[in-house]
């Protein structure tokens, strides 16, 4: 890592290549301070590790480039949900990391994907939204196939 400052602040800076092209969105892991994860034009999902300046794993979403990410933490790991350029919604598990789940109902690029926030609603802990550029947002529960 790299230092530096702009003004009176101080900063560090961490280089991380992986991506073959445009990295198109990233979040920070909600289980380990020290992941990050990334989105991009190559269809890629990449999960990196800051400290070791490196990747961790990658998630293949096929030839569909991944647009926009949202994470939440589960007990040791991360729910991943990214939205796609073929108007699809996937869902991750960096426990086992493989897809666990499709979601199509969009008939445009999914821009933009959210968990539910609600402090304390446990039952609501598998709902998500998506928007996209089909001018509509769905609500999802992650345990069916289609928007509620």
């Amino acid at each position: 890592m790299a230092a530096g400052h702009v003004g009176k602040q101080q900063y560090m800076h961490c280089g991380l290549a992986g991506h073959s092209r445009t990295i198109l969105g990233c979040e920070w892991s909600k289980e380990k301070r020290s992941r990050l994860f990334s989105t991009g034009m190559d269809g890629n999902v990449r999960v990196w590790d800051i400290i070791a300046q490196g990747p961790v794993m990658t998630l293949s979403a096929d030839a569909s480039a991944a647009y926009c990410i949202a994470t939440r933490q589960v007990s040791g790991g991360d729910s991943i949900i990214t939205g796609h350029t073929d108007n699809k919604l996937r869902l991750w598990d960096t426990r086992s990391p493989s897809r666990c789940g499709t979601y199509a109902a969009h008939t445009g690029f999914v821009h933009s994907v959210t968990w539910n926030a609600i402090p304390g609603e446990q039952s609501k802990d598998t709902m998500f939204t998506s928007a996209s550029e089909d001018c509509n947002l769905h609500v999802w529960d992650i345990r069916g196939g289609a928007p509620l």
